[in-house]
C-alpha cells in the first residue's frame, strides 16, 4: 500500500490527520496549517480546504460504511415553517435517533397528505437498511 496519495507531495496519515481535526474539532484552517507548522510541514490553509473538500466525504463515507446500518431504528421528523426570499415555505425533514439527515421536503404550503407520502416514499427508499419496524415520534399534524 501506497504512503502518499496520487499526485500529493504530503503523506495520507498528514492529509488524514487534518480533515480528521478540521471536521471533529472545528479548528480554523490557519490554525490548522500553524499547527502543521509546528511540525516542520509548510502546507498553506488553501491547500488543507483543498484536502477537506477533497478527502472528507471519502473519509465519511468510510466512517459510514464501517458503522453498519447507515441509519439507527429510530426516526423522528420535523416540520419547520422557513421563510425563502420573502416567501413562506413548509420544510419536513426525517432525522434519525443520532441526528442524522435521512431525507428532506419543502414545499410551499403545509400539506399532511404529501408529508405522509414523503414519509411512506422515504421509508420504501430506506427499507434495505431496516432489521426491525421503525419508530416515529408523533406529532399533532399524524394524530
Amino acid at each position: 500500500m501506497r504512503d502518499h496519495y496520487k499526485g500529493y507531495r504530503i503523506p495520507k496519515s498528514v492529509i488524514g490527520f487534518a480533515v480528521r481535526y478540521y471536521y471533529r474539532y472545528k479548528i480554523s484552517l490557519r490554525d490548522l496549517s500553524e499547527m502543521l507548522e509546528d511540525r516542520d510541514l509548510s502546507v498553506t490553509y488553501e491547500t488543507i480546504r483543498n484536502w477537506c473538500q477533497t478527502w472528507g466525504p471519502v473519509y465519511a463515507r468510510d466512517i459510514r460504511r464501517k458503522r453498519g446500518s447507515a441509519f439507527k431504528d429510530k426516526w423522528h421528523i420535523d416540520e419547520v415553517r422557513v421563510k425563502i426570499k420573502g416567501d413562506v415555505f413548509w420544510l419536513w425533514r426525517l432525522i434519525d435517533s443520532e441526528g442524522e439527515e435521512i431525507d428532506v421536503l419543502l414545499q410551499r404550503r403545509r400539506n399532511t397528505k404529501s408529508a405522509i407520502r414523503f414519509l411512506k416514499r422515504a421509508l420504501k427508499k430506506f427499507q434495505k437498511c431496516a432489521k426491525r419496524p421503525k419508530i416515529f415520534e408523533q406529532y399533532g399534524c399524524f394524530s
